[in-house]
């Protein structure tokens, strides 16, 4: 009985702030989601017929994770979103606790996976420049096993708050669901660590050492290069030069488009995390975080 009328309560609270949100708020965020929905879709799912269907020369390494990634986007855009799209035009979240249960689970699933994918490119990239003689002999067996893992991993994880490490809640304006922020029930503070921890520090530390590292090598390799094209004549030494500085410059923007999109998607969402355990007085707008689902 008890847990029927915490439920009530928690439900109707964000059918509260649902109702108190500007009906221009609710009716933006549902024609952005619809079409970011439907060029999720359109997007993925080229670029997954792309590379397995139309193109297979294009398989490499690399490419298997782009594929699971796509599949996982694929997924979220189509059994996940939709949800989130109707309630924002009804204004009230209509599929009740499962469904938000459902809906969390399915949407963490999925950004935490595919944040542990964009981790695992990295890698690969490293050991394909930096280490390039433990790739010469590297199958894509190795990397559907790291798929395989970092899914487990991810599924375990995800599944805890359905069994009682944390839990998963109405959150934002009331039209979606996710991890309960405050995380002040079922260990949820050590939960939130747990998730900054693994899917924040943890691949923005990997991301900055494997590109990094990349970017040392090239840089390295260039001016050798450069160096024994010296005895060569002038205008081809020139020549070589222009080739190599723009294949440096396009590898740094590379990297930092590679590392800055990361952080710019997840470091205002892990400080809101961080801030919100931290400090349990801390009032959050609820629109703030429907902001970042957007």
């Amino acid at each position: 009985m008890s847990n029927n009328t915490t439920i009530i309560s928690i439900n109707n609270h964000h059918d509260i702030i649902a109702a108190q949100t500007p009906s221009w708020f609710h009716f933006t965020s549902g024609v952005i989601l619809l079409n970011t929905t439907l060029v999720s879709v359109v997007s993925n799912g080229f670029v997954i017929f792309a590379l397995l269907v139309k193109n297979r020369k294009l398989q490499t390494r690399t490419t298997v994770y782009i594929i699971a990634i796509c599949c996982l986007n694929l997924l979220m855009a189509t059994f996940g979103t939709p949800m989130v799209v109707i309630s924002c035009f009804n204004k009230l979240w209509l599929f009740g606790k499962s469904g938000c249960t459902y809906y969390g689970f399915l949407m963490s699933f999925g950004g935490l996976a595919s944040i542990l994918l964009l981790t695992m490119i990295s890698v690969d990239r490293y050991i394909y420049v930096v280490k390039h003689n433990l790739s010469k002999h590297q199958s894509t067996i190795p990397i559907i096993i790291t798929i395989t893992v970092c899914f487990l991993m991810t599924f375990g994880f995800t599944i805890s708050p359905l069994i009682g490490w944390n839990q998963y809640t109405y959150a934002g304006v009331g039209t979606s669901c996710a991890i309960d922020l405050v995380g002040e029930k079922n260990n949820g503070q050590s939960f939130v660590f747990a998730l900054c921890a693994i899917y924040f520090a943890l691949p923005v530390s990997v991301m900055i050492f494997a590109y990094g590292s990349v970017y040392a090598k090239v840089l390295k390799d260039s001016k050798a290069n450069l160096g024994y094209s010296r005895r060569k004549a002038v205008a081809l030494q020139r020549k070589e030069f222009r080739k190599k500085l723009t294949m440096e410059q396009e590898l740094a923007v590379t990297v930092i488009i590679n590392i800055g999109f990361f952080l710019i998607c997840y470091v205002p969402y892990a400080c809101v995390l961080l801030w919100k355990v931290l400090s349990k007085d801390a009032e959050i707008d609820p629109i703030v975080i429907s902001e970042h689902d957007i």
